[in-house]
């Protein structure tokens, strides 16, 4: 496998290190425990020397249509923070220009569609969860069976972690169908499913899970129609222990008493929020209003992207990062790029959590930014139609 790796990084030397420097920089969310040096990886391995390389580059490239389509998207935020006088929101602002470029133009796409790295991503995080939590109950810090709330990394937050979880697991599907790994991705769905579902507790990560169960379900039809007994006997039994944990297992069960976490209640207040400010208009880039719930819960931010973005950047500007991610994934499905799939499962959990995907480096840069920028690759500056996935 590591013999490949020469091949997939790329022949030229900054294609090499930015590559190297992304992986890197995701390594950082579970090794380092400080967003403060997170970001200092990112400004260090990344940032300046994307304002080097980048300009040049992309001076020599045709601008396509999506990559247009970025630019607009960033000018329209940077006229919103100019108009508000937000000059630390133009800084951010320029931190996920650089970062989606880079991906677009700087790295080799083959190396992150490298079965070997993908499957790494993801047992990496596996070992993550898992260590930080054999810890924490051999320590008496988290009971057995309770939610563990915090890991040691960056990527500190049960949901977060659950969700780029449910996205290393999306990622790796293909090469284990491609493949004929079975016995690493039924013991992959295992692990993903008892760390989302028993030691992080997180609802949106088991979505994002049971979203590429379902697909996996769709490419394994024809098995199915062949062995319909054994399907459906698989397919039973897997209702039958599901079942049999959620009664059984108090951790399982607090996941559906839990019912919607407030969010319907939570977005209805901001709807009004927003409509009270102007639709079109939004709130303002650094609005963010404490939010009292009807049980004296108090939040401060929507939890969903999409409302967050109309919140600061008016309708215009949720509406112009649909149409963006629209544009995205097709690209991606044109192009027979993974990333495309990444993304889609990001789009859907950030409907239930998630705040500002304009900011500094955070989980939603590797949620949101990092499928976006890697699926535009094919199009955004000149690339070719076509990414031959490696394997």
């Amino acid at each position: 496998m590591l013999s490949r790796l020469p091949d997939v990084l790329g022949d030229k030397p900054s294609t090499k290190y930015f590559s190297a420097a992304t992986l890197v920089f995701v390594a950082s969310f579970l090794v380092l425990p400080s967003s403060k040096m997170v970001n200092n990886v990112f400004y260090v391995f990344l940032a300046i020397p994307a304002v080097v390389f980048l300009p040049g580059y992309v001076a020599a490239k045709r601008l396509s249509w999506l990559g247009a389509l970025w630019l607009i998207f960033f000018g329209y935020f940077a006229v919103r923070g100019v108009s508000d006088g937000d000059l630390s929101f133009l800084k951010h602002l320029l931190y996920v220009a650089l970062f989606v470029f880079v991906l677009g133009c700087l790295v080799s796409h083959s190396f992150f569609q490298w079965s070997f790295l993908v499957r790494s991503l993801f047992w990496a995080t596996i070992a993550y969860v898992m260590l930080n939590a054999l810890w924490l109950w051999i320590a008496g810090a988290v009971p057995v069976g309770e939610r563990v709330l915090w890991l040691s990394g960056r990527m500190a937050g049960p949901i977060y972690t659950s969700m780029w979880i449910s996205i290393c697991f999306g990622l790796c599907i293909t090469t284990w169908v491609r493949n004929n790994r079975r016995w690493e991705m039924t013991l992959a769905m295992l692990c993903a499913l008892f760390v989302c579902g028993y030691v992080l507790q997180s609802r949106s990560g088991l979505v994002g899970l049971f979203i590429t169960l379902f697909a996996l379900g769709f490419i394994a039809s024809d098995s199915v129609r062949r062995y319909p007994k054994i399907a459906f006997l698989g397919f039973a039994a897997l209702l039958v222990g599901v079942a049999v944990l959620a009664s059984w297992v108090p951790a399982l069960s607090t996941l559906w008493a839990r019912g919607d976490s407030y969010r319907l209640e939570l977005w209805e207040h901001y709807l009004d929020v927003l409509g009270r400010c102007g639709y079109w208009q939004g709130c303002g880039i650094d609005y963010s209003p404490m939010i009292q719930l009807a049980d004296g819960m108090t939040i401060n931010h929507p939890h969903n992207v999409y409302l967050s973005l109309a919140m600061y950047g008016g309708l215009p500007g949720a509406i112009l990062f649909v149409t963006l991610m629209a544009a995205v994934l097709f690209n991606a499905a044109r192009a027979r790029n993974m990333w495309g799939y990444a993304l889609l499962l990001g789009l859907i959990m950030v409907n239930f959590d998630g705040h500002k995907v304009l900011d500094s480096p955070n989980e939603l840069w590797l949620l949101l930014l990092l499928p976006a920028g890697l699926a535009s690759a094919t199009r955004a500056l000149g690339y070719p139609s076509q990414l031959k996935p490696a394997s």
